[in-house]
């Protein structure tokens, strides 16, 4: 091989490399964002929860629902979707187990 020819594959392999490290960076910078939109979705859901037990907790001021059988399910159900929920987004633990 002549030198010529090895300086035209060297040109080939790193337009090939430049070409791939385009597509692949422009590809994780999708994924970023789609991550970021989905991040801010949870920690939205997770405020509205939040809201919303805070709401249940303010109306039912004696614990009567909160400690009925079937009104209580609810209750438990939004306190753990809250204490999953917080240490994702927060980082922080669970009040709400903490409080027990």
């Amino acid at each position: 091989m002549t030198g010529q020819t090895i300086g035209i594959i060297g040109l080939v392999v790193a337009a090939l490399c430049a070409f791939t490290t385009y597509n692949l960076l422009r590809k994780l910078e999708a994924y970023e964002a789609v991550i970021e939109e989905q991040e801010a979705a949870i920690a939205a859901f997770l405020e509205q929860t939040s809201m919303v037990l805070h709401a249940m907790r303010q109306v039912d001021e004696k614990k009567m629902f909160e400690q009925d059988d079937e009104v209580g399910t609810v209750f438990q159900q939004l306190v753990d979707i809250v204490g999953t929920l917080r240490p994702l987004i927060y980082g922080i633990p669970d009040e709400e187990k903490q409080a027990k």
